[in-house]
């Protein structure tokens, strides 16, 4: 769940034009990059994993909701340390965790049009 307290401190000095900018590019990326990282996960490329986890990582930080931003950490962390038990499970729970970042983005650009 997205801390609005802290995402509105941060975001509404730069104005809302910024803001959707910065969910578009959310949007992008995360139709882009999860497919990646899942199948850097089924083929065990470690640094694939470490890569992909940490740009992911990198972009649901911005939006200040620390489910999605710890999943991709551990993901990142697994993948450093050639962990390959329990990913794909850590990865769901990424999906998951995202999917709700999500919808609650989707929801504010739309109150913000």
């Amino acid at each position: 769940m997205i801390n609005w307290e802290e995402f509105n401190e941060i975001y509404l000095q730069y104005g809302s034009d910024i803001v959707l900018t910065i969910i578009e590019e959310l949007e992008i990326q995360y139709k882009e990059i999860p497919p990646i990282l899942k199948k850097s996960i089924l083929e065990k490329d470690f640094a694939g994993i470490k890569f992909y986890a940490h740009k992911i990582k990198g972009s649901v930080a911005n939006f200040y909701d620390p489910e999605p931003v710890n999943y991709a950490g551990i993901l990142e962390k697994m993948g450093n340390d050639e962990i390959g038990e329990g990913l794909l499970d850590v990865y769901d729970k990424f999906i998951v965790a995202t999917d709700n970042l999500m919808i609650q983005l989707l929801k504010y650009r739309e109150e913000q049009s």
